[in-house]
């Protein structure tokens, strides 16, 4: 028979069991309560099987839903009346008004028609609420403390005040004396005293003063496996003074303005300034700034100074420098040789170098002592200078001519007793050019051609065979030198003295350059 919900009259009842026993004996309760009504179809009261489905909400009429639908399967109702169980858990009767809707359908047909009103829940399902707040009695808000029972008192001691005003309990010191807020033993109280603490000292004389035994660390802060700690005496590493470093296999980092490390001191005991990653082989490493494309901007590394003169390094991605940043010159010295006048090596703020001098006159000022040569070269044997010329590929040793068509430039010789001659490129048989001397930006491109000093040639010996100590001029073979046999016609053409021999064909010759 399908119910007329028009005509539906309920009566409801919640019951909540809720007991609050005292200890030891214990109560557990649930949140389901019994719900009891009177079903009538048509007037008549109904009986069969229904389902049953509950909504709570807080409000007679519209409102907001605060649990459910639940539906409950297999109701019987017998000549209108039917009892039954709902559970919408512990979160729905907390307080506020709660009002049911009720809904019924023959059982399995899935039909549900709504009451025509929300019924509202009165006092009994608020027992799941009063039964927790029932356990505990007026005026008993703590019902132990520190296993203590009833009457609690506070009480202070060693300098250590408690005060009560109103419903407001203040701890405070009568600063008298210092108060020993914990003492396992002797040597590790926590003091306080005029603000200040200290951990195994009696007066502090600052914030926080820790007294530590001769053997033993003062600060440590760790994860449980970095470990930083600090040190003050001579028992522990064996030396006297103070130290800040870690305990366990960990570098050391210095930080500033909660950025990265500033300063490391690895494990091997090398320092990186700017890295956490010092050369493996070097004790200090400054790591200069490098932008996204890792080009080392040009950056100051290491600066010492007494507040006038500076000196300090430099790295600008394609070299590095050292030298002054002031209008002082930079000296090099060996053997402690620091004072004025006895620099092995200065460059004045003009640019000039000394060598044996701290006032260098000239670009290169070189001075010496008695039986002693002020400038070494162990680079070369001559002395060149970098010329244009004229054709490629010439290989070293060979002769050289004035190139009349080309200004300051050269040209591989080509006729005998040429009074063009100019000199022979460097290098030939492993031999360089000692020293070269060049403009920068004017006539600093080319070969080195070498115009004194000791230096091999190309030479042609179908003209006469070589020996040392023979003048040597140009050849009709192109680039070779040749012995002089015209005395005449060598006046002006002379390349040199030949210093090793060639008694036939062609090959090179050891010449002492003096061009005449």
């Amino acid at each position: 028979m399908r119910p007329n919900c028009s005509a539906i009259h309920t009566g409801l009842v919640v019951v909540i069991l809720a007991f609050s026993l005292p200890a030891p004996k214990g109560f557990s309760q649930g949140t389901a309560f019994s719900l009891q009504g009177r079903l009538n179809t048509n007037s008549v009261p109904a009986t069969g099987t229904y389902d049953l489905r509950l909504s709570a909400y807080d409000a007679t009429n519209s409102g907001n839903l605060i649990a459910g639908p639940i539906t409950i399967l297999g109701v019987n109702v017998a000549n209108g009346v039917f009892s039954t169980s709902a559970d919408f858990g512990g979160s729905v009767f907390t307080g506020p008004a709660r009002f049911l809707e009720m809904a019924f359908a023959s059982s399995g047909s899935g039909t549900f028609l709504t009451t025509p009103q929300r019924q509202q829940v009165l006092a009994s399902p608020y027992s799941i609420f009063a039964g927790v707040a029932k356990a505990v009695a007026s005026g008993s808000a703590v019902k132990s403390f520190n296993g203590l029972t009833d009457s609690v008192t506070l009480q202070g001691a060693n300098g250590i005040t408690v005060t009560p005003t109103g419903n407001t309990l203040t701890i405070g010191y009568n600063g008298t004396s210092p108060s020993q807020f914990w003492n396992p033993t002797t040597d590790n109280s926590i003091y306080y005293s005029g603000h200040n603490v200290g951990i195994g000292v009696t007066y502090p004389s600052n914030r926080v003063t820790v007294g530590t035994l001769s053997t033993s660390y003062g600060i440590e802060h760790t994860d449980g496996r970095i470990r930083l700690a600090t040190y003050v005496g001579n028992g522990l590493l064996d030396t006297e003074g103070a130290g800040l470093g870690t305990l366990s296999n960990h570098r050391l980092d210095f930080f500033v303005n909660a950025g990265g490390p500033s300063m490391s001191l690895d494990t091997r005991g090398n320092v990186g300034i700017g890295t956490t990653l010092p050369v493996s082989d070097a004790k200090l490493t400054i790591q200069s700034h490098v932008n996204s494309i890792g080009t080392v901007f040009p950056h100051y590394g290491l600066e010492h100074t007494d507040g006038t003169v500076e000196l300090s390094s430099i790295l600008d991605g394609t070299g590095a420098w050292l030298g002054t940043r002031s209008n002082h010159p930079l000296n090099l010295y060996v053997n402690d040789g620091y004072s004025f006048g006895t620099s092995s090596l200065t460059i004045d703020a003009t640019g000039n170098v000394g060598i044996g001098t701290d006032s260098p006159q000239t670009k290169l000022d070189v001075r010496g002592i008695t039986r002693t040569c002020a400038l070494t070269i162990t680079g070369g044997c001559d002395l060149a200078e970098p010329f244009a010329v004229d054709g490629s590929e010439i290989p070293a040793g060979s002769v050289m001519i004035i190139d009349e068509n080309h200004t300051g430039g050269l040209k591989l010789s080509q006729q005998a007793y040429d009074t063009r001659v100019a000199g022979i490129i460097s290098g030939a048989q492993g031999i360089n050019a000692g020293i070269t001397l060049r403009q920068a930006g004017t006539f600093d491109s080319g070969p080195s051609v070498a115009l004194s000093g000791r230096v091999y040639a190309r030479a042609d010996a179908s003209y006469g065979a070589i020996k040392p100590g023979d003048l040597l001029t140009t050849s009709n073979t192109p680039g070779h030198a040749m012995k002089v046999s015209d005395h005449a016609k060598a006046a002006g053409a002379i390349l040199g003295k030949a210093m090793s021999s060639l008694g036939q064909g062609k090959g090179l010759v050891l010449v002492l350059v003096t061009l005449q």
